[in-house]
């Protein structure tokens, strides 16, 4: 069982400051050429728009994992304790909630919130552990008078876009239907529409969107995207630069590239994205 007031690191967005400081150059974060753990997404049963557990509500928390081919299986183990609100970062105030492991594509652990007369002043759980020895933590707000409440942003299939038209593949070979892009270094644009539905008010403004973008191969101009809680209400497209430079020559056949994506509001909400396209050789 976990011990009462363990310290537990904060997950920011994603877990962007763990992965990216594994790499040699923070500025290529964007680059996944391992497994890697990207976020987790909290979503209350029988709602899944929404982030914020009430008490007493059943919810389950995802983790999204990735890889340089793709979604790949994956062990961990995980625990989850009310979160003392502390200025110090996260840490448990209690006995832990629940203890899971388990193998597979999408971790996951299931979850009731304690009632109110259980949680004191805690306005977040705090789930954590290792996923493939992957530290990870993630703090999920509770639905309170004191917190209020947060629904998860949506990720519409329309929505992404690749050269201005819609980019709805998620994976793929080659040989099927994926969008073709030569390997001659040029420029093309990876967006997606935030919509203003996604931007719930908060503290008299809108919420701050946070989108980061990743891929396999090639060369994304950066890691994060932003649309400021002071940005007018209206649909907006977030866009970064992707070069069709590989680190190395395409076979003859092509090579599938991988993008993913998590867009995060201010309260941690999050949703997640993943498109593929096939690079090809010169000539």
């Amino acid at each position: 069982m976990l011990r009462s007031k363990r310290t537990r690191p904060v997950l920011l967005a994603l877990l962007l400051a763990t992965t990216a400081a594994c790499n040699d150059d923070f500025n290529q974060g964007w680059r996944i050429d391992r497994t890697r753990v990207l976020g987790a997404k909290a979503i209350v049963d029988g709602d899944i728009s929404r982030a914020s557990p009430a008490p007493g509500e059943a919810f389950h928390v995802d983790w999204f994992v990735v890889s340089p081919s793709g979604s790949v299986p994956t062990t961990w183990r995980l625990t989850a304790c009310r979160r003392a609100d502390s200025g110090r970062g996260s840490q448990c105030d209690g006995p832990s909630l629940a203890e899971v492991s388990g193998t597979g594509n999408v971790p996951t652990v299931s979850l009731t919130a304690p009632p109110a007369g259980a949680l004191g002043d805690a306005t977040h759980l705090l789930v954590w552990g290792d996923i493939d020895k992957t530290n990870v933590d993630n703090a999920v707000m509770l639905q309170t008078v004191k917190s209020g409440s947060n629904r998860n942003p949506h990720i519409d299939a329309a929505d992404l876009l690749l050269d201005g038209q819609p980019w709805t593949t998620e994976d793929g070979l080659c040989e099927g239907a994926l969008p073709r892009i030569v390997a001659d270094d040029a420029k093309h644009e990876v967006a997606l529409v935030v919509r203003e539905s996604n931007r719930e008010t908060i503290d008299g403004g809108r919420e701050t969107m946070q989108l980061s973008h990743f891929t396999t191969a090639g060369r994304l101009d950066r890691l994060y995207s932003v649309l400021d809680g002071t940005d007018p209400a209206v649909d907006k497209a977030l866009s970064v630069s992707w070069e069709a430079k590989p680190d190395t020559a395409p076979p003859a056949g092509g090579m599938v590239v991988h993008f993913y994506f998590g867009l995060r509001d201010s309260r941690g909400g999050m949703d997640f994205a993943t498109r593929a396209l096939c690079m090809r050789p010169r000539g």
